[in-house]
């Protein structure tokens, strides 16, 4: 594994022990279906041998739903829950409401907010160096 790899991994792993607090939302888009499951985290980090030789570092998570579908989130959120295997925070464009909204089935609105007080509503404006900075976490 490169240099930066390993940094990757270690940044991950760190984020996951020491950011992640209980209470936060875990949002996992699944790799098999286009949908998107939501859970809080309700434990504090663990470490385990017993799982798997891949499952060391773990944490409990209440799943709220599994399947909410990807259509329910616009595009600017898409981009920022489609790195797969990443750990971050994801807080542009009033984020976190949003997708609190998406999970009370109420419509998420784009909340892209367009410097002149007032929002985008078809998630054409997307702010990409944002969307790409949260990736990056």
């Amino acid at each position: 594994m490169k240099k930066m790899g390993k940094a990757n991994e270690a940044g991950q792993v760190w984020t996951f022990i020491h950011r992640m607090k209980e209470g936060d939302l875990v949002i996992l888009p699944s790799k098999f279906h286009a949908s998107v499951a939501i859970g809080k985290v309700t434990g504090p980090y663990k470490y385990r041998t017993d799982l798997s030789d891949h499952t060391l570092h773990t944490r409990s998570v209440e799943w709220i739903t599994t399947d909410i579908p990807r259509t329910a989130f616009d595009q600017d959120l898409l981009y920022s829950l489609g790195a797969f295997m990443t750990v971050c925070q994801i807080q542009r464009n009033n984020a976190e409401v949003r997708i609190k909204n998406i999970l009370n089935g109420k419509p998420g609105g784009s909340g892209i907010d367009k410097g002149d007080g007032t929002e985008s509503g078809d998630g054409t404006d997307v702010d990409v160096e944002g969307v790409s900075s949260d990736q990056i976490c």
